[in-house]
């Protein structure tokens, strides 16, 4: 089980290849909308790059790779070395979550659709920057 350390929820991978929504609630907690939110992500921004003409002296990364687009199934943590950040954020109604989020799939985020990770707020949904309503990081190192 994950336990909450410093504010971060750190735990070990899970040794699952997709996870239904209902099965994501024991690795991101529960993905359903609470009263007043139109949507939940949830972003590895530590991902290492699937291109390695993006890697530079021997630095690949960080990119982020989509673990539930808000719908669908969530693809569990499995990261291949360190502690890889998983950051879940739910949006308030006021974000235009179904159109920003229906074309969306799990991996790598080669759309450009979420903040990356040296913004103020990583992983968050372009054009909804303004309505997360509530964030949750996750650590998780290599199975």
């Amino acid at each position: 089980r994950n336990a909450t350390v410093g504010g971060y929820s750190r735990g070990r991978v899970p040794a699952v290849v997709g996870l239904a929504e209902d099965q994501a609630a024991g690795v991101f907690g529960s993905l359903t909308l609470a009263k007043g939110q139109s949507g939940v992500t949830v972003v590895d921004i530590s991902a290492p790059s699937p291109d390695h003409d993006f890697c530079a002296f021997g630095h690949c990364g960080p990119n982020n790779f989509i673990h539930y687009p808000g719908h669908g199934e969530s693809h569990p943590p499995g990261p291949p070395n360190g502690c890889h950040h998983y950051v879940k954020h739910a949006y308030s109604l006021d974000c235009p979550f179904e159109a920003n989020t229906k074309s969306l799939k799990v991996g790598f985020d080669s759309g450009a659709a979420f903040t990356n990770s040296s913004s103020a707020t990583p992983g968050v949904l372009l054009g909804c920057e303004d309505q997360v309503v509530e964030t949750k990081t996750y650590c998780f190192g290599p199975p």
